[in-house]
C-alpha cells in the first residue's frame, strides 16, 4: 500500500500505523464459464495513518477516492476514502470529548443501572461455579473412596429442596446424624475442618466471592451506588443453591469417572 501511494501520490509518504484485515474473493465469468484466479484483498474497513500529505497531494487524493486504486477497479474493488484533519478537526474534537466527560456526573440512568447489575451477577454466579469445581477438584483428590455416590446424591437433593443455607443446615442435621452417612463426612476434610463442618458452617457469602472475583478493581462507591451486593438476599440464596448443586455434580462426575477407569484396569488384568 505504501510503494502504491508513493508512486501515485507522493514518494515522501509513509504509513505509519494500520488496522487491516484481509479476504480472499474470486469471481465467475459466465461468458467464458470460468473463474478467476482468486487474489487476497484488503476487507472492507481497513484503515492506514498516512503521514507527510502536503496540500499539493490533496487533488491526487480525491482523484484516488473517485477512481479507486489497485488492478481491479472496473469490478468495484479498491474504494478508498482520505480522512483529513486539520486544526479546525482536532479543537471541535477536544472540546466534544471534554463535554463528553463532563456529562458522565450527571445520574445514572436506571436502565444503564439494570444491565450493570445484570452483568456483576452474571460475573459472580461463573465465579461461584469455578470455585466450586476447584473445590470439588481438591476435594476428591485429598478423599479419594471416602464418599460414596449415593450419599453425595441426598446431599444434593437437600439443597435442591433448600429455600436457604439455613434450611439446608436444617435437613443436613435431621436426616444425617446416624451413622454410616454422618461418619463419612467426618472422615472427609477441606479447607482445614471436616466436610460435616464445612457444610453446617461455611455459607456462601456473595462479599468473599467479590474479593476474589474480577469485580475486585472496582470501588465500593460504585457498587454501592448502582447496586449494594450485600443487601441481595436473593442473590446470596442463589449463590449457596449454584454453588453446591455444581460442587455435588462435578464431584459425582469424577467419582463416576475413577470408577469407570477402576472397572477398565481390573478387566484388563
Amino acid at each position: 500500500m505504501e510503494k502504491y501511494l508513493q508512486e501515485n501520490i507522493s514518494k515522501e509518504i509513509k504509513i505509519t500505523k494500520s488496522f487491516i484485515k484481509t479476504t480472499r474473493v474470486d469471481n465467475y465469468v459466465s461468458i467464458w464459464k470460468l473463474k478467476k484466479p482468486s487474489e487476497i484483498c484488503f476487507s472492507p474497513g481497513s484503515c492506514f495513518m498516512i503521514e507527510n500529505i502536503k496540500e499539493s497531494d490533496f487533488d491526487k487524493l480525491k482523484d484516488l477516492e473517485i477512481y479507486g486504486i489497485g488492478e481491479r477497479k472496473n469490478e468495484g474493488f479498491g474504494r478508498i476514502a482520505f480522512g483529513i484533519q486539520n486544526d479546525k478537526n482536532l479543537t471541535e474534537d477536544h472540546l466534544k470529548k471534554r463535554k463528553y466527560f463532563q456529562n458522565l456526573q450527571m445520574e445514572i440512568p436506571q436502565i444503564a443501572k439494570e444491565f450493570i447489575k445484570a452483568a456483576i451477577k452474571d460475573i459472580i454466579v461463573r465465579e461461584i461455579k469455578t470455585k466450586a469445581i476447584t473445590d470439588a477438584r481438591d476435594f476428591n483428590n485429598k478423599n479419594k473412596g471416602k464418599i460414596t455416590k449415593s450419599l453425595i446424591g441426598r446431599l444434593e437433593s437437600f439443597v435442591k429442596g433448600s429455600t436457604d443455607f439455613e434450611n439446608f443446615k436444617g435437613k443436613l442435621n435431621k436426616n444425617i446424624l446416624r451413622k454410616p452417612a454422618k461418619d463419612q463426612l467426618e472422615n472427609c476434610t477441606i479447607e482445614g475442618m471436616t466436610f460435616y463442618d464445612y457444610l453446617t458452617e461455611s455459607s456462601i457469602q456473595v462479599t468473599d466471592i467479590l474479593k476474589s472475583s474480577k469485580l475486585n478493581s472496582l470501588s465500593n462507591e460504585l457498587l454501592i451506588n448502582i447496586y449494594d451486593l450485600s443487601k441481595d438476599v436473593k442473590l446470596n440464596n442463589d449463590l449457596f443453591n449454584k454453588y453446591y448443586l455444581t460442587f455435588f455434580a462435578f464431584l459425582r462426575k469424577l467419582i463416576k469417572k475413577a470408577d469407570v477407569s477402576g472397572k477398565k484396569e481390573n478387566n484388563n488384568d
